[in-house]
């Protein structure tokens, strides 16, 4: 059972967004764009498995059950086709389901993803990741000046938020998703079987995102040769989770991309050549 966050009404005239969280964080992530984008579309994101609420009944990330369980979701919503938005481990989730569920999906917009994954992320990135569980624990009020410092959206200083990381960022939920991410697994399993002609998808990086942005150049080349209509972006100045320091911006540039107006996105967006 996923733990779902929607924009209410739902509109069955409107297209359909689907958002998929960074590890570590929830659903949550997502909330102060869907008032920005509820005029035209309808917005669903999910807890990841381990993640949030949803760590409830499903403890521990698979992405193979992740895949499946948000494939089910879509179905069993009676949508025909839905745009995809996901961020670093909800990136990969996201190729996962254009590689296992293409039918499903219109256009898709993945940021923050790295494949295969650096050798140094797999090695060490759960302490990286973990220590926030203990911070957080100990010292609640540490995630206000800890976004502060990283020019965090001050929408996301709540205690909810900060429960969600201190659920997500559990040392055997962050080497899971790690594990089930890194190595030439996903490259062979995912990235090296999308269909070719899957339906477009946006590869994206901040420019402050080093890892992910000096490999996404090889990336897009990949994903280009089965998917020719796909692009790659990098965002100028950004994080790693830039969508959090500037939902403004995120939302822009989703929309632009769904609404497939490339020539209207904002200056920020450079093309990958």
């Amino acid at each position: 059972m996923l733990h779902i966050y929607e924009s209410l009404p739902f509109q069955t005239h409107l297209p359909t967004i689907f958002f998929l969280h960074g590890g570590a964080f929830s659903g949550r992530e997502w909330l102060p764009m869907f008032p920005l984008l509820s005029i035209d579309f309808n917005c669903i994101a999910v807890d990841l498995p381990g993640h949030g609420l949803t760590a409830k009944f499903i403890p521990n990330f698979s992405l193979e059950r992740t895949t499946d369980l948000i494939a089910q979701l879509i179905t069993s919503r009676g949508l025909s086709k839905v745009h995809i938005v996901g961020l670093s481990l909800g990136g990969y989730v996201a190729l996962s389901i254009i590689r296992y569920y293409p039918h499903l999906l219109d256009r898709s917009f993945v940021t923050g993803v790295v494949v295969p994954l650096s050798s140094i992320l797999t090695r060490y990135g759960h302490w990286i990741v973990s220590p926030l569980n203990w911070i957080l624990t100990a010292f609640p009020t540490v995630l206000y000046r800890l976004f502060s410092r990283m020019n965090i959206d001050s929408r996301y200083n709540t205690p909810e938020v900060a429960a969600d990381l201190r659920i997500g960022s559990r040392m055997d939920n962050v080497r899971q998703f790690y594990k089930e991410i890194s190595g030439d697994s996903f490259l062979t399993n995912v990235l090296y079987r999308i269909e070719k002609e899957s339906p477009p998808i946006a590869l994206v990086a901040g420019s402050e995102d080093w890892i992910i942005k000096k490999e996404l150049p090889h990336l897009v080349k990949t994903v280009t040769k089965v998917s020719p209509s796909s692009k790659g972006f990098i965002l100028k100045d950004g994080s790693h989770i830039w969508d959090m320091q500037n939902p403004e911006l995120f939302v822009d540039v989703v929309r632009c991309w769904f609404n497939n107006k490339l020539n209207d996105m904002p200056e920020q967006v450079l093309p990958v050549k």
